[in-house]
């Protein structure tokens, strides 16, 4: 992932007008709620429409064949996991904290249940298993693609904890700023989002530069998009 910089989103790293600091979509999310947002988020990867990670991700849940659902539930717990294991500490630091009290992940919009990130998370990924609650349901529906502190419910009291948030994709980002919100208001003091994959559509024409500085950039376990000094790609 490319870090924030001319052309790129502070917030979700896909690109953005070069005046911007901001992606339109995310800069919507900021209207007299700037306060409830997330601290920080990292997606771990650009899935890019079309191509065999971003399938991955649509099939993880989705694939009608159990065997094809378990590989692909495997493949992403292990790109979760080796991503916490190197990137929790900056991940935290980016936040002003040292590490998280809890762990938890936005519920499915779809009626899954349980869904396959609360799974892995509280369960396969040895580092987060301990600290994992299911803190969200769903509440108020007011559309998958618009932000509204009232899209999830909780019940629990976040007074001064510290919160780790997963989700596995990015469009909008509405559901993930959501999820943040309503931990916010149940008193959470900080919140991170982790993103398995920031969708993107590599064929929008305003994109060429950042898709061909996306691409160009060599895979490294332990180089994150906090990791690196801002560039900028336009």
């Amino acid at each position: 992932m490319p870090p924030g910089g001319p052309g790129v989103c502070s917030t979700c790293h896909r690109n953005a007008p070069a005046q911007h600091q901001r992606c339109f979509q995310c800069h919507s999310h900021l209207n007299g709620t700037a306060d409830l947002l997330a601290d920080v988020v990292v997606p771990i990867s650009i899935a890019f429409a079309g191509q065999q990670f971003a399938h991955d991700l649509r099939q993880y849940k989705r694939s009608p064949s159990e065997a094809a659902r378990k590989e692909k539930q495997r493949r992403m717990a292990t790109v979760l996991e080796n991503f916490l294991r190197a990137h929790e500490t900056c991940v935290a630091g980016a936040c002003g904290v040292t590490d998280f009290d809890v762990v938890t992940s936005v519920p499915s919009t779809k009626g899954l249940d349980p869904h396959p990130l609360s799974a892995m998370l509280s369960r396969t990924i040895g580092q987060t298993a301990q600290r994992y609650r299911d803190l969200l349901r769903i509440g108020t529906d007011h559309g998958n693609r618009v932000f509204h502190p009232h899209r999830f419910d909780t019940t629990d009291d976040l007074r001064e904890q510290r919160v780790l948030l997963v989700d596995d994709t990015w469009t909008t980002g509405a559901n993930a700023q959501s999820a943040a919100a309503r931990l916010r208001l149940a008193g959470a003091e900080h919140v991170a989002v982790v993103v398995l994959g920031r969708w993107f559509d590599a064929s929008h024409e305003a994109a060429t530069a950042y898709v061909t500085a996306v691409r160009g950039e060599p895979f490294d376990w332990f180089t994150c998009c906090l990791d690196r000094s801002p560039h900028g790609v336009l």
